[in-house]
């Protein structure tokens, strides 16, 4: 008897002798045969072809059984890995179960991964061998095998075959090949709000699903484009963005949950910037071709110089007057546009706004107003053929202060200003704000070495100034300055009667006791202060009175409140009494009309007080109002147009500036108006004994 076992057949092998004659039959008997002993039958004939009886048993007594083999069924190899049980890792455990379908002689031996593993009983017939893996094991799908003794106690094995999916054993942590990080913006190596950050990498093997990590302080959850390429993206905010690169740290896990080492860098240099930070212009100016360059009539060019603190994605989009122009580079960020001043452009302020953005297309802030307090105002109404020229004598007090090693005065006090210089620029400025209708020239300038009398005969010397100066002792009360006696030291009573001079200017310290404008002469009025009455100089004259320790502005200062005092000498007090209706108004209180005293009707202000002011000298107010101060460069035409101003529109609290900007404004056109008043109101504030509203 021959048998085999898993899947051979049986193999039968029959002899018999016939009347001396031998012969054999082999039968293949399949696996699946009956057990027990096999039954055979041998039917033959004879030699003359009669049927003898059948054979069915042996001679010898031998004969075949066929026993049952025992087999195992539901193998399995399992790993505990959490993440993928068709996968383990050095530290994995790896179990091989099975069960026998009747006992076996002895325990069974397993081998996994090439190495003998413990075998434990896990019920009837059933067993569990199990290993943990180590990073001497070899990679790949990981091999078994079970020996085991059959019922008759042959060795009997199997190998590799299971029930379910093998197990592939990894231990080399995954690494990323290639990162690349870009933004969705023009400049792909910058980042704005709005725009989409994608980070793309190639592993060097397929990747745990849902890895998600921080990119750009946001969690993401990358997306496969293949086995091992993927992609990273976020949205980018406000609250995403800090100056500087995006950051990203990729943690990353292989399917058998090596970890690799986590990336924060590309491999191709490639980086994010988020840009955080808006353009701006660091420097603006505009200017006029004009002899005067704050002013521009048709046929001038305005020019806008400007400069950016980035690098522009292109070229900024410039308007001036309301025209758009086409700017030039000039230089590292820097710029240049330029218009020609035409019949019909808007009179006044000549606006422009300049709009750009960086090369990350953030956009910086509209830009209307200069960094330089320049500006440029639109006023071609033609300036007087042969204005007059006042002629002005300068009385200096500067004294020469011995004890500080002969130091003039005006060098020791706050400003320390030269009052030439000064008086040079305070010049100048009336002659353009005026349309070179207040055109002084200085005929004499006297330096004093000496302190000006006061009313009670108090003159100060350099040791009592300078006690005072040093806060040592207190200053002299009263502190009201003899204007008698200056005038009578000076002969200056005589030299208006003369037609040597039209006016005075003092310069002083502080304490000196003077008043900011003086009106003298047989009719003088109220000037800023109450008029000298004196009848030698047969016409009324202005004192000005200028302190060297502050500046320009406060010149200009003391200049606008007398004109204030003249124009309401000429139509009477503007904003006296609550506001009436428009009709109602004369033209001075139309013109220094303002928000804060009659809302929504705001025009050109006062002094003190810009069309947005919510208090006295509140110049530097970003408070928007409508205003139709513009409106005056068309005077006596005026059409009611307005627009919104804030402080931008005179200097941004620029004392001078704004003080220009007002004076600029005050009307000189030719004529006489419906009113029977002068339509140049310069007349009345610089040739006041010219007419008779003011003499």
């Amino acid at each position: 008897m021959i048998k085999n076992f898993f899947g051979a057949a049986f193999i039968f092998i029959f002899i018999f002798i016939f009347s001396g004659l031998s012969y054999s039959q082999t039968l293949y008997q399949p696996m699946n045969s009956k057990t027990g002993t096999q039954n055979f039958e041998i039917a033959y004939l004879d030699e003359s072809g009669g049927a003898r009886n059948p054979v069915n048993s042996t001679t010898c007594a031998s004969a075949v059984s066929v026993l049952k083999d025992i087999t195992l069924t539901g193998i399995s190899i399992v790993s505990n890995n959490a993440i993928n049980h068709s996968y383990a890792m050095p530290g994995s455990l790896v179990s091989v179960s099975f069960k026998a379908v009747g006992p076996l002689t002895g325990a069974p031996s397993v081998t996994i991964a090439g190495k003998p593993s413990p075998v434990s009983s896990s019920g009837t017939n059933a067993y569990t061998a199990s290993k943990i893996m180590d990073s001497t094991d070899a990679e790949g799908v990981i091999p078994f095998s079970i020996i085991y003794k059959n019922s008759t106690g042959q060795d009997c094995t199997r190998s590799d075959i299971t029930s379910g999916a093998p197990v592939k054993f990894d231990k080399t942590p995954p690494a990323l090949t290639y990162v690349s990080l870009a933004s969705s913006n023009i400049d792909p190596s910058a980042a704005i709000a709005g725009d989409v950050l994608t980070l793309s990498y190639v592993s060097s093997e397929p990747l745990r699903p849902n890895h998600g990590f921080a990119l750009a302080g946001n969690f993401v959850i990358p997306y496969t484009a293949g086995s091992v390429n993927y992609f990273a993206e976020c949205i980018l905010d406000f609250n995403d963005i800090r100056a500087g690169n995006a950051g990203f740290s990729i943690e990353f896990y292989d399917l058998a949950g090596n970890r690799g080492a986590d990336v924060i860098s590309t491999t191709d240099a490639t980086a994010v910037t988020f840009d955080t930070s808006r353009p701006a212009m660091k420097y603006v100016s505009v200017s006029s071709s004009n002899t005067a360059s704050d002013r521009a009539v048709t046929g001038d060019t305005v020019t806008l110089k400007f400069a950016s603190t980035k690098t522009l994605n292109a070229m900024p989009a410039v308007t001036i007057a309301g025209r758009s122009v086409e700017p030039a580079a000039a230089g590292c960020n820097e710029y240049r546009a330029s218009y020609v001043m035409a019949p019909g452009d808007a009179r006044g302020r000549v606006l422009f706004t300049i709009d750009y953005a960086d090369t990350a297309g953030l956009a910086g802030n509209r830009v209307t107003a200069s960094t330089d307090l320049t500006s440029v105002t639109f006023d071609d109404t033609p300036p007087p053929a042969n204005p007059k020229i006042f002629k002005v004598l300068v009385i200096n007090y500067d004294p020469i202060v011995e004890s500080e090693g002969g130091a003039r005065l005006h060098t020791l006090c706050e400003g320390r200003n030269d009052p030439r210089p000064m008086a040079e620029q305070y010049i100048n400025d009336l002659k353009n704000c005026s349309n070179r209708n207040a055109k002084y020239r200085i005929v004499e300038w006297l330096d004093i070495d000496e302190y000006p009398v006061k009313k009670d005969g108090f003159r100060y010397t350099d040791e009592t100034f300078m006690a005072c100066l040093r806060g040592q002792a207190p200053w002299h009360e009263p502190s009201a300055l003899d204007y008698a006696a200056v005038i009578k030291d000076f002969n200056i009573a005589w030299r208006i009667k003369s037609g040597e001079i039209d006016e005075v200017i003092l310069f002083g310290a502080h304490w000196f006791g003077a008043y900011e404008s003086q009106m003298a002469g047989p009719t003088a009025y109220w000037c800023n202060s109450p008029p000298i009455t004196i009848e030698e100089p047969g016409k009324n004259f202005v004192i000005m009175w200028f302190n060297y320790g502050r500046g320009i502005g406060e010149m200009l200062e003391n200049y606008c409140h007398r004109a204030e005092s003249i124009m309401d000498r000429v139509y009477g007090r503007a904003q006296a009494g609550p506001p009436q209706p428009w009709e109602k108004l004369n033209n001075w209180q139309k013109f220094t009309n303002y928000d804060r005293y009659d809302p929504g009707r705001a025009s050109a202000g006062s002094c003190h007080w810009a069309p947005n002011s919510l208090r006295d000298y509140d110049w530097g107010n970003s408070r928007p109002v409508f205003s139709t101060c513009d409106d005056w460069f068309n005077w006596p035409n005026l059409t009611g147009a307005g627009r919104i101003v804030t402080c931008d529109d005179w200097g941004g609290g620029d004392m001078r500036e704004h003080h220009k900007w007002w004076l600029k404004r005050i009307p000189h056109a030719e004529g006489v108006n419906a009113d029977g008043k002068q339509n140049n109101w310069w007349k009345y504030i610089a040739d006041f004994n010219a007419y008779p509203e003011t003499r």
